[in-house]
Order: C-alpha cells, then sequence, then structure tokens
C-alpha cells in the first residue's frame, strides 16, 4: 500500500498561501500535484515497477537519485508522465474555455496550477522531473554517481539562478516573490539532501506470475563479472524470464543467476556494485 506523507517544506508553503488567503489556490495545487504523482505511480505500474511510499513537495515528487532500479527508457516515461498529464489537463480545460466560458471563472486556478506544475517541473534540475530525465540521459553514458554529479552541479546553477531572480525582483519591484524563494529553497534541499521516502522499486518477478501461467520465453545473457547493476539492470527484458551468465577474465562460469535473485541483489546493493562481488557474497 502506497504511504502518502507530507514534506516540511509543502507545509510551510501551505502556512504562507493560508496566511495570505490563498486558501483555494492552495486546493486546487494540491489537487493538480495528487494528479501529477498519480500519473507518476501509473506509469511506473504498467512499466512493472512499485511505488512504496511518496512524500509530497511544493512542486511535485523527488524520487531518490540513488535509485539503481530504474532502466533509462522507463525512468524517462515515469518522469515525463507527471508534467504531461499536467499539459493535458490544462489544455482540456482551455478547450472548455472556448466551447463555455462561463466556466472560466471556477476553473483558472487550476488550469494555471497544472501549467506552472508542469513547467517547473520540466525544469532540467534534480529532483524535479526535468532534472530526473537529464539523470536518466546521463546515466545512459556514464555510472550512476557520475551521473547524478553532473545533475548536481547543474541543479545547482538553476537554484543560483532563481537565487538571483528573487533577489533581483526585491531590488527592481521592491517586493518580496514567495514563489520564487520557495522554489529556489526546493531546489537546494533537493540537490544537498537524497529523498529516500519517495522510491520506486522494481517489481520483476512477482509481476510475471500471470505471464508464467501462459508460458513465457526465457532469455539467457552473459555478462563480465565486472559489469555494474546499473548495466545489466538495462540488459533484462520485462517479455522474458530473465537468466544471467556470470563468466570471469577466462570465461569461465562463475554463476547462473536466476530472475528472482536478481530482484533480491538489485534491492540489497548499490547500482555500482560489480556483479562479481554480490556473486563472491552469496
Amino acid at each position: 500500500m502506497v504511504k502518502f506523507k507530507f514534506h516540511p517544506l509543502l507545509l510551510v508553503f501551505a502556512c504562507a498561501f493560508i496566511y495570505y488567503g490563498y486558501g483555494l489556490l492552495l486546493l486546487n495545487y494540491l489537487v493538480v500535484l495528487f494528479i501529477h504523482e498519480l500519473a507518476h505511480a501509473y506509469i511506473a505500474s504498467k512499466l512493472g515497477y512499485t511505488l512504496k511510499n511518496v512524500t509530497l513537495l511544493p512542486y511535485g515528487v523527488a524520487l531518490d537519485g540513488s535509485t539503481a532500479d530504474f532502466k533509462v527508457k522507463d525512468e524517462i516515461k515515469i518522469a515525463v508522465a507527471g508534467p504531461l498529464i499536467n499539459i493535458i489537463i490544462g489544455v482540456i480545460f482551455l478547450a472548455g474555455w472556448w466551447l463555455v466560458p462561463e466556466i472560466y471563472s471556477y476553473t483558472a486556478d487550476f488550469v494555471f496550477a497544472n501549467f506552472v506544475t508542469a513547467g517547473f517541473n520540466l525544469l532540467p534540475a534534480f529532483p524535479l522531473d526535468g532534472g530526473r530525465i537529464l539523470l536518466a540521459m546521463f546515466s545512459a553514458k556514464f555510472a550512476r554517481k557520475k551521473a547524478y554529479k553532473f545533475v548536481r552541479i547543474i541543479s545547482i546553477i538553476f537554484a543560483l539562478l532563481f537565487a538571483v531572480w528573487f533577489a533581483v525582483s526585491i531590488i527592481l519591484l521592491n517586493s518580496i516573490n514567495y514563489t520564487i524563494i520557495t522554489a529556489c529553497i526546493f531546489m537546494f534541499c533537493g540537490v544537498l539532501y537524497k529523498d529516500k521516502t519517495s522510491v520506486y522499486t522494481r517489481n520483476m518477478y512477482s509481476d510475471k506470475q500471470k505471464l508464467l501461467k501462459m508460458g513465457m520465453n526465457v532469455r539467457s545473457v552473459a555478462v563480465d563479472s565486472t559489469v555494474r547493476l546499473y548495466a545489466l539492470n538495462r540488459i533484462l527484458h520485462s517479455g522474458y524470464y530473465n537468466t544471467i551468465y556470470v563468466l570471469d577474465y577466462n570465461l569461465k562460469l562463475k554463476k547462473i543467476l536466476y530472475e528472482h535473485e536478481l530482484e533480491q541483489i538489485f534491492l540489497n546493493n548499490t547500482s555500482d556494485t560489480e556483479i562479481g562481488e554480490v556473486v563472491n557474497a552469496l
């Protein structure tokens, strides 16, 4: 069962909204964030992942940057799902305004919240969805830890840009923009602190029980013992029962790993762990 939690920053954000008389707008944002996360969870479940816990943040949901169970394409699809559903909903309501202009006054805040949530989440800064997409793209070329370092640097740059924007708005407009400063704090927090309360885990084995009743093809793959888990995960195919032959430097068989063993290996080890180390520990 999915456990929903509220990040302290969201509570501060909520108190500020209520204090300044924007309680109804806050409600709209909460509904939008809930729909946003449901889209993430729905696509994740279709791709064979299970969402254990989720912590709502002011602009969406942050996933743990060290999560190793994602395939690159899957991670991008899951990340895109949230902003995409917000854009689709916004466009539908825009069309509704053209057909039934009377609903504008009742839905304007909701539409605005959808577009703001989608736009902000597409920024290439972690832990936003745009940052997760960028992390997935870097992970296709580099080790996960190295990819995460690149994304953290980019995220810091964006956070600093928001800080500069906040300072300039005070100087030029002589007013405090709480939205900008909240976004800035959120991005800095995402860079400095890993959020491990919102993690998707790969559910390879249990999801295939239904397929096994109809019969599945077995897919065997041989890998060197120095292959790291993040690379091994990309080799696995969801439509087959995967069997991994781990070979040593002399091409001698060290171990045969079956899919139900692989799931536990991914859950119990970091993404940069070499498969040979795991085999030696078994």
